[in-house]
């Protein structure tokens, strides 16, 4: 069963303002989320069996002024558990970004201004998917970033395991023809932002190794250039090289999404595809073995 999150209701925001009188002089007038999904019966939702909690280092929340994360984003300062409560309900996200309501002061690095990009990561308790939701809004009035004007539950959605339709062996080089899905209900936009200029790319990654390195983008290689995303339909057809050395090292293929024009790459991968490097294997055919318990997917040896 899916997991409702639930963001706070005008009635709890005014409540807990009491708590705090904090405010971020850096920026005058203070700039509002006002994720206030509550008050329009919109909500998160996390799939079952995802890593919740808030400041366990798991679950990660962004946020960056469209198109210039590097100068406008919440910085080191301003971490989940200042913007994030679980109100015994579910989890809140609301607040002003310099200043929210019950986590004191939140020293962003700059003051957003024109458009906002919030992203939501996160893992399975298993570690084997990694999971995001994102949305962008414009802000409609000063220091304003209305995002339940999205309109639409956020559904927080598996990252993409790359599918292969096809492979190939010459010498010590398996080529994947892999595919991506599209953007589906992870992202909540409004002022007709489209999907694919929030989730904007996707950047094939390897690792060569035992096993699985697990979700850390830091432990995986980019291959290749960022593929844009295609709005409505897989992307095209992308050519993976998996170099098998003769070594007992396999190849394990992810995708790390790319967010609002190469602006932010998430922290996460996703699931992983493995590239069974035996040498001992000459016949070149290979195959796509379907996804296994542990959440991954191989391509192995097809001996006659």
């Amino acid at each position: 069963m899916n997991r409702r999150i639930l963001t706070l209701g005008a009635a709890a925001a005014i409540a807990l303002a009491g708590l705090s009188s904090d405010v971020n002089a850096a920026c005058n007038p203070t700039k509002d989320f006002k994720l206030a999904f509550g008050v329009a019966n919109h909500y998160l939702i996390f799939p079952a069996g995802t890593n919740t909690t808030i400041g366990g280092g798991v679950l990660k929340g962004r946020f960056w002024q469209g198109g210039s994360r590097a100068s406008v984003n919440e910085g080191a300062a301003c971490p989940e558990t200042s913007y994030m409560l679980d109100d015994g309900t579910g989890i809140t996200i609301f607040g002003q970004s310099g200043g929210d309501v019950i986590g004191g002061f939140c020293d962003n690095v700059g003051c957003p201004a024109g458009s906002m990009v919030i992203v939501i990561e996160t893992l399975s308790n298993d570690g084997v998917n990694a999971y995001y939701a994102a949305g962008k809004v414009n802000e409609v009035e000063a220091g304003v970033f209305d995002f339940s004007r999205t309109g639409v539950d956020w559904q927080i959605t598996t990252i993409a395991r790359p599918r292969v339709s096809a492979s190939s062996r010459s010498g010590n080089t398996v080529t994947l023809n892999v595919n991506l899905d599209p953007p589906t209900g992870a992202h909540g936009e409004a002022d007709s932002f489209a999907r694919n200029s929030i989730l904007s790319g996707y950047q094939i990654v390897r690792f060569e190794g035992l096993s699985d390195p697990g979700r850390l983008a830091g432990a995986w290689t980019n291959v290749g250039s960022v593929v844009p995303v295609n709005e409505n339909g897989d992307t095209p057809v992308v050519g993976v090289g998996a170099v098998c050395a003769g070594t007992v090292d396999d190849v394990w293929v992810a995708m790390r999404p790319i967010f609002d024009g190469g602006q932010f790459a998430g922290d996460y991968v996703g699931a992983s595809t493995r590239v069974e490097c035996d040498p001992a294997v000459a016949d070149p055919r290979f195959k796509m073995i379907d996804r296994s318990k542990s959440g991954r997917g191989d391509i192995r040896s097809n001996p006659r």
